[in-house]
């Protein structure tokens, strides 16, 4: 076989240049592919990508490859602007931290890698400008603090919680504002505005804000000692919500104020007593 020569080099000797290692090579063009679908993907939907993984030693710049350590990182990166859309997603992991406050017009998307894997151990404050174009989605992301939103100055929007755990205080009370918690844990909380919550469970109290309406459909009640407490003229409206321990008292109790009763309309498989005072239609 003969030796390839370079032919400026004057040794013939040297046979040949170096290998270049392949993984790196391999890697280099991955990481320039997932940077071309992430623009591609931007420009598409309008949405910035960012990555986080707290095991990693340095954070980086919230790429796949160089992702930030932090949830908080992500949010520091992000410019707070009406026409800014940002989907944040996370690598399995407890994260810990001070409380983060979600910037007040740009649209922030969470998601976790892995189902039941991922927690945020903080809590969040959440105030929507009027401007903003509130439309948020969160997926597979246990929320152990306390999720404080105030939605009273935007117009509209709506906010998804999907395979989540949530301990929801909210503190405005905006109809045209509508909570979808689907497949998730209710740790408890205050409700206001609309909620929906579909095929869960509920494992705390919650309590229903005067004026505001909750609907719950297929979800499971673990804990007889919990309540779902309803204040003032606020409405409940419950579909194949189960009780499996039943406490003879039932799972609702209603408390009039000056706004006026409580009202909780329900199918019959959801049809318990109740506590306090508040009128009940069984449909």
């Amino acid at each position: 076989m003969i030796p390839y020569i370079h032919p400026s080099s004057p040794d013939p000797s040297i046979k040949k240049f170096p290998k270049r290692d392949a993984s790196v090579t391999r890697f280099a063009h991955l990481n320039d592919l997932i940077r071309q679908i992430n623009s591609g993907v931007n420009a598409a939907t309008g949405t910035d990508v960012f990555y986080v993984n707290g095991s990693v030693e340095v954070s980086g710049d919230g790429e796949l490859f160089s992702p930030f350590k932090t949830p908080h990182e992500a949010v520091a990166a992000m410019v707070n602007d009406a026409s800014k859309n940002y989907t944040v997603f996370v690598q399995p992991g407890q994260y810990l931290g001070p409380t983060l406050t979600l910037p007040s017009k740009a649209n922030v998307n969470f998601i976790g890698f892995v189902a039941n894997a991922t927690a945020f151990i903080f809590d969040i404050n959440y105030t929507p400008d009027p401007t903003a174009n509130l439309n948020q989605y969160n997926e597979a992301i246990a929320l152990v603090g306390n999720y404080n939103l105030d939605a009273s100055l935007v117009g509209g929007g709506g906010m998804q919680f999907i395979q989540c755990a949530i301990n929801m205080n909210r503190i405005d009370n905006n109809l045209n504002v509508v909570m979808y918690i689907v497949t998730s844990g209710v740790v408890g909380g205050t409700y206001g505005g609309r909620t929906v919550m579909n095929g869960g469970i509920a494992i705390g109290d919650i309590f229903v804000k005067p004026g505001s309406f909750l609907y719950m459909d297929n979800t499971l009640l673990v804990d007889p000692t919990k309540k779902i407490i309803l204040t003032g003229n606020c409405t409940l409206k419950t579909l194949s919500t189960l009780d499996p321990e039943i406490d003879p008292l039932g799972y609702v109790n209603g408390i009039p104020d000056g706004s006026g009763t409580p009202a909780w309309f329900t199918d019959a498989p959801s049809d318990m007593p109740y506590l306090g005072t508040l009128v009940k239609t069984v449909y």
